[in-house]
């Protein structure tokens, strides 16, 4: 699975992301604030999905 790929189905569980050419970060925004002013990258944001099943996840 490639960066891409991995981005594609990360975001769909929400948190935020700091994404460059070769690398992904995940952590809470202002860590990643932090970071890109010293690696560079874009931030994403993920959505936000509450449980589906009984005890959570995506599941029945």
């Amino acid at each position: 699975m490639g960066r891409a790929e991995w981005l594609d189905q990360a975001t769909d569980y929400g948190g935020s992301y700091l994404v460059g050419r070769r690398w992904v970060v995940v952590a809470d925004g202002p860590t990643l604030a932090l970071l890109r002013t010293r690696l560079g990258g874009v931030l994403l944001t993920g959505s936000s999905h509450a449980p589906a099943g009984p005890h959570g996840g995506h599941g029945p």
